[in-house]
């Protein structure tokens, strides 16, 4: 994972020319003035399928999703002010204002099925950070959420993690900050499928930009594959002498990384499973089928001897 800052005119520039973009937004009512808690902006679109829209109203809480411009975007995060439209009613807007911002970006760089934001996506994604601070942030609301035409919830925080982090369970000791976040994910390349067995790995490299990329495999020691990319393709890459404890995947373009994976058997984590990849290990032999029973230690169906006795000893 790689992390840095950017001032806000750069990330404004990069959303210039992403589309689509869509907005999950929470609103807290502080008198008659409503104010972002939390406002996720992002370009993803699981499985090409428009995301659900919805809007529900509640006393002092709004929570809001749609498809936005980037002109729209560019007000929000430049002028810390905007507004929606209300359902059902076209000439009905809610304002809304943002905590004020000033200062850099904050970004941070995930490859492929990493955890972001209690989530994993299938592609690389960069997360960008411009919450903005202030001395006075309106505090959630206590008890429950309950409306006429919107869904009950048990309290704010189960509504914001399921409605804006898309998330069913998350820690219980957690607490949502406020958060101004735009998360934009890359399909120019990536690392679709990945299958090591004893004697190869295998890697579907897919994207709509994969020209110019290359792939290498690496454990930092002996192995080192590598191979030129013009397109999407299957890529193999031999194991002479067996699974490495250590495995780097890399894909990239000149000095940077599109995507990778990381394998260290090592160490629990960074043995993880993951959705695209699948380890076909080779069956233990018997000194270590022993040593793992020795791990054990002593249960219901092993006791360990210092030494046999005469009488368990067979003679025919």
């Amino acid at each position: 994972m790689d992390t840095g800052q950017v001032d806000l005119s750069e990330l404004l520039l990069q959303l210039e020319h992403t589309t689509p973009l869509h907005y999950r937004l929470a609103l807290l009512r502080e008198n008659t003035d409503w104010k972002v808690h939390t406002l996720l902006i992002d370009n993803i679109a699981e499985d090409d399928k428009q995301p659900k829209m919805f809007h529900y109203d509640y006393e002092f809480v709004c929570f809001s999703t749609g498809s936005v411009d980037y002109a729209t975007v560019e007000h929000w995060l430049s002028q810390r002010e905007g507004e929606i439209q209300l359902p059902g009613n076209m000439n009905a807007a809610r304002k809304f204002t943002l905590l004020p911002f000033a200062g850099k970006v904050m970004w941070q760089r995930y490859p492929s099925y990493a955890q972001a934001d209690f989530r994993s996506l299938p592609w690389p994604i960069t997360r960008y950070e411009a919450t903005g601070a202030s001395s006075s942030v309106t505090s959630p609301p206590t008890g429950f959420l309950l409306s006429d035409v919107s869904p009950f919830f048990p309290d704010y925080r189960t509504a914001l993690y399921r409605l804006v982090y898309q998330v069913d369970q998350v820690d219980p000791n957690s607490s949502p900050s406020p958060l101004v976040m735009i998360k934009l994910i890359n399909k120019g390349a990536w690392l679709q499928h990945i299958a090591v067995t004893p004697t190869a790995i295998q890697v579907t490299v897919n994207g709509n930009h994969v020209e110019n990329a290359h792939l290498i495999f690496s454990d930092s020691e002996q192995l080192y594959f590598e191979q030129k990319l013009s397109k999407p393709e299957l890529v193999e890459c031999p194991l002479p002498d067996g699974i490495p404890l250590t495995l780097y995947i890399m894909l990239a373009r000149g000095n940077a990384w599109l995507d990778y994976y990381h394998r260290d058997a090592r160490w629990s984590v960074y043995r993880k499973e993951q959705d695209n990849a699948r380890i076909e290990l080779p069956p233990p032999g018997r000194e270590l089928e022993i040593e793992g029973l020795v791990a054990q230690g002593e249960g219901p169906q092993i006791e360990f001897k210092r030494e046999l006795s005469t009488d368990s000893v067979l003679t025919p």
